[in-house]
């Protein structure tokens, strides 16, 4: 009895991780191209990105990664908004999983497990953050 409750938690434990995936993913994609134009820090990352993209030549005492993930999002979905914001759609929707993982390590009890992932699914801050370039 006690190994087809532990099966079936896991089942539901893996379901509610892929929906809370899957709805992280939607309610961060929707309407992605909008604002048409560059807004808070993507005037510095998206402008230097491109500049790095064209070989051009720039100064900036911050390390290259964030422009490097923005450059492939450009090369992907092209020079516009959902190319300047998709990398960051991806690493906000790869954040759920991660705070999962590390609930399931921190927490010992089974309810608990989840609620990192669904404190980064729902909070306005980490939704922000994951939208913008």
């Amino acid at each position: 009895m006690s190994l087809k409750m532990t099966k079936r938690s896991l089942n539901f434990e893996l379901i509610l991780l892929i929906l809370l995936i899957i709805f992280s993913f939607v309610i961060r994609v929707i309407n992605l191209g909008f604002p048409d134009h560059k807004i808070f820090d993507e005037v510095y990352r998206v402008t230097r990105a491109q500049m790095f993209l064209h070989s051009q030549p720039f100064f900036t005492p911050q390390p290259h990664f964030g422009r490097y993930l923005i450059m492939l999002g450009i090369l992907l979905c092209g020079d516009n908004p959902i190319g300047w914001r998709i990398t960051s759609v991806c690493c906000g929707t790869l954040l759920v999983f991660v705070s999962y993982l590390i609930g399931k390590k921190i927490f010992s009890h089974k309810n608990a497990v989840s609620n990192p992932a669904f404190f980064v699914t729902f909070s306005s801050t980490y939704l922000a953050y994951s939208r913008i370039g």
